[in-house]
């Protein structure tokens, strides 16, 4: 594969993915870069026991957990409490009325303020549509720790967004 088309077909996917973890434009970019470079450069090294979407989220999980760990080792923190958390435009898809925007922006901020290890979950399941065994793939984690993640996640968003009315069940 040319990496006009790497970078075509998964980038804005990897970017969403790295933009869930180190939450910064720039940091996400610059990881994507370097996920899709060194796939194209090692693309031997790939054993296709996963579809290549998989193998290149778990990559960029990867780097972006490298990213957040140099990061905590410079600054002493990995992220600041209470701080508006900006989203990527292109994993937003919002309904056109007020009234599901501003239902959307209540999930979407209680998603955001979960620990890492429930949010990663939820994103991958819910907006990215990955299914837990993907889940558990891509993160490296057993597949019942990511039933159970999943299962605190929406008890947890459940108890924040009591406010909230759901069309669908979680």
């Amino acid at each position: 594969m040319e990496i006009e088309e790497l970078v075509e077909t998964y980038a804005d996917y990897c970017y969403r993915v790295a933009f869930t973890y180190v939450k910064d434009h720039g940091a996400a970019e610059e990881i994507v870069q370097d996920v899709l470079l060194a796939h194209y450069q090692n693309e031997h090294t790939f054993e296709q026991r996963a579809s290549l979407k998989t193998y290149l989220a778990k990559i960029t999980v990867h780097k972006s957990l490298d990213y957040l760990r140099k990061k905590e080792r410079r600054w002493g923190f990995f992220f600041t409490k209470g701080k508006n958390v900006e989203v990527a435009d292109t994993t937003i898809n919002l309904a056109n009325t007020y009234a599901q925007k501003e239902k959307y922006g209540e999930v979407l901020d209680a998603v955001l303020q979960l620990d890492e290890k429930y949010r990663a979950i939820i994103l991958f399941y819910y907006f990215e549509e990955n299914t837990l065994a993907e889940i558990s793939e891509i993160l490296s984690i057993p597949l019942n720790t990511v039933k159970t993640r999943h299962q605190r996640a929406k008890q947890q968003l459940k108890q924040s967004l009591k406010e909230v009315y759901f069309d669908e069940e979680f």
